[in-house]
């Protein structure tokens, strides 16, 4: 009962939460730029906004940090230059953790921030022309830098069909192929050897992935060590200890990259 009780906790954790916190933001940003400064910065019932502008090897750069509250009830855009932007950075819900973000001099930038889909201002003054003047010294080690794509404004409708089409006819391919087996269409001996065979074809292309999965049971690992414990409570020795090593079971091919990631997630979460 405890095992089902934390994988639902874990599946959600991956499903709702950003990837890194604000103090972590704060520490990338110092650790990333050479010289940078402090633009905004946010913290309320709704939202965390936390942006700079900073400057690495004589090169421009905007860092921008967005968590709503609310999953999915608030979404930030940049502007830059009237060209409405989004950055892409991966993360679940309408998350940002973008260190670095390609800018130049004298660039306007204006934070756009939507509600429920609706363009709400922030603040009377939330445009920010960028300018080479900075009171913070950083270490200097440089960051990966987030790209940018044009918004683009898509039918809530459109969108909801087509999803609706796509499960419908995986649906569809779902009782046609029990339709087949029920048939007899696929015998067992067959069924065995095409088995066999994958799994022989798995090992020959070195398939880590999957024998990760069938050998090591990280959930199991997690609760011998901890039990129900939330993962967010240890304290900062014991995180340090469990990511050294989860490091570890990811080095030597005992867990995947996406379990490593799912595991941090349920960690450093607020």
């Amino acid at each position: 009962m405890n095992k089902i009780i934390f994988s639902i906790y874990f599946l959600i954790s991956l499903f709702t939460l950003s990837i890194k916190s604000a103090s972590s933001f704060y520490i990338d940003v110092n650790n990333s730029y050479e010289k940078y400064e402090h633009l905004l910065e946010v913290d309320n019932a709704s939202y965390s906004i936390i942006l700079v502008k900073g400057e690495y090897n004589n090169k421009l750069y905007l860092g921008l940090y967005f968590s709503p509250n609310n999953m999915y009830e608030y979404e930030m855009r940049l502007k830059i230059n009237n060209s409405i932007k989004q950055v892409n950075t991966n993360l679940k819900r309408n998350d940002i953790y973008a260190v670095f973000i390609d800018i130049s001099e004298n660039d306007i930038v204006e934070l756009l921030l939507y509600h429920n889909n609706k363009y709400t201002p922030l603040f009377n003054q939330d445009i920010y022309t960028i300018s080479k003047q900075f009171s913070n010294v950083g270490m200097n080690n440089g960051s990966e830098v987030t790209f940018l794509k044009n918004h683009v404004n898509y039918n809530d409708k459109v969108i909801f069909y087509g999803i609706a089409i796509f499960l419908g006819i995986g649906a569809l391919v779902i009782i046609l192929v029990f339709a087949l087996v029920k048939k007899g269409q696929f015998r067992p001996k067959e069924k065995k050897s095409v088995a066999i065979k994958a799994k022989v074809s798995d090992v020959s292309r070195d398939n880590t992935t999957n024998i990760a999965i069938k050998s090591f049971d990280l959930e199991q690992y997690l609760y011998d060590r901890y039990g129900n414990f939330p993962l967010n409570k240890l304290l900062l020795e014991e995180k340090k200890e469990l990511m050294t090593n989860l490091i570890q079971l990811l080095d030597e091919n005992k867990i995947t990259k996406q379990q490593y990631e799912g595991v941090i997630v349920c960690l450093w979460k607020q």
